[in-house]
C-alpha cells in the first residue's frame, strides 16, 4: 500500500503522454527546457573483461505531460560534441 505522497506520484504517471530516454545530458537538458519532466534516472555499467568497472552510462527518462503535441528541440543544439568544452567544469 502506498502512503499519501508516493500514491500521488504514481497517479501522475497516468498523465504521461509521451516518454523518451537519452544518455546525453545536453539532450536531456534541452527537453527539460521545453517542458518535459524527468521521471526516472539510472546508470548502466558494462565491461565484458571487468564486471563492475567504474565506467557508467547515465540514462535520463523524460515524460511529456502536456495535452499539446510533444515539443522536440532543434537537433543541432542538443548533439554531443566531444570537442566542445564550453560547459565543462
Amino acid at each position: 500500500m502506498f502512503s499519501g505522497k508516493a500514491a500521488v506520484r504514481m497517479a501522475d504517471y497516468a498523465k504521461v503522454k509521451s516518454i523518451l530516454e537519452t544518455t546525453v545530458y545536453r539532450e536531456a537538458n534541452c527537453y527539460l527546457q521545453l517542458g518535459w519532466k524527468l521521471i526516472g534516472f539510472y546508470t548502466t555499467a558494462y565491461d565484458a573483461e571487468m564486471p563492475g568497472a567504474a565506467s557508467q552510462t547515465p540514462h535520463y527518462c523524460l515524460g511529456w505531460f502536456n495535452d499539446l503535441p510533444a515539443a522536440h528541440p532543434e537537433t543541432e543544439q542538443c548533439e554531443y560534441n566531444p570537442g566542445d568544452t564550453s560547459d565543462s567544469l
